[in-house]
C-alpha cells in the first residue's frame, strides 16, 4: 500500500529534477498543415545578428518560435553530442509573415571547423505567432506530396518506343540536315 502513494510522488521528483524530461523529451505539438508553403529563404540577403556586434532587438514571439524550432530539431537535453550536432553550431534563417514565422535551421560547418557540411540538409519550420508548430520539414522531406505523372491528352502517351529509346531526341539528334550523325556539322 505504501509502494502505491509514494510512486507518484517519484514520479514527480523524476520530473522536477528532468530525469523524465531527458527520456521524454518535450515536443510542442505538431499540427502538419500542408497548405502551408514555406517561403525561399535565399531570395534576400539575410542580416547576420551577432556576427559583427552591434544592439538587436527581438521580440518575444521570434524568440518563442527560435526556441521551440531549435529546441524541436535538437534537443537540449541532448548531452555529449558532437560538434555538429549542437544548437549552437547551426544557423538560423527566419521570416515573419503575418502570424507565421518560418524558420530555416542548417548546419554551420564553418563553426567546427569542417570544410565541409556534415549533416543532413537541415530542417523548416513554419511555427505561429501563439507558439505552435504548424509545420515541419526535416531534411531533404519534399515540400508538397509527390504526384504521379500523368499524360497530357486524356490518357494517351503522345509517343511510345522501346525501352532506353526516344523518338523526340532521336530526331533532333539524327536530323537530317546534319547528315544523320551527331557528329556531322
Amino acid at each position: 500500500m505504501k509502494v502505491r502513494r509514494i510512486a507518484p510522488l517519484f514520479i514527480v521528483v523524476l520530473l522536477g529534477c528532468g530525469y523524465l524530461r531527458s527520456i521524454f523529451p518535450h515536443q510542442s505539438p505538431l499540427e502538419e498543415d500542408t497548405s502551408i508553403v514555406f517561403p525561399q529563404f535565399y531570395e534576400q540577403i539575410p542580416v547576420e545578428v551577432g556576427a559583427r556586434g552591434g544592439t538587436y532587438e527581438l521580440d518575444g514571439e521570434m524568440l518563442r518560435a527560435l526556441v521551440i524550432a531549435s529546441n524541436d530539431y535538437i534537443p537540449p537535453e541532448a548531452k555529449d553530442l558532437p560538434c555538429h550536432d549542437r544548437q549552437e553550431a547551426q544557423l538560423y534563417r527566419v521570416i515573419r509573415q503575418g502570424n507565421i514565422i518560418f524558420i530555416y535551421i542548417h548546419e554551420n560547418h564553418a563553426y567546427c571547423g569542417n570544410p565541409y557540411p556534415m549533416r543532413h540538409s537541415g530542417a523548416k519550420y513554419a511555427i505561429s505567432t501563439d507558439g505552435r508548430i504548424l509545420r515541419r520539414l526535416i531534411g531533404a522531406q519534399p515540400e508538397r506530396p509527390i504526384e504521379p505523372v500523368q499524360p497530357d491528352d486524356g490518357g494517351q502517351w503522345e509517343e511510345s518506343a522501346e525501352i532506353g529509346v526516344s523518338p523526340t531526341f532521336d530526331a533532333i539528334w539524327n536530323s537530317p540536315q546534319d547528315g544523320g550523325s551527331p557528329d556531322a556539322g
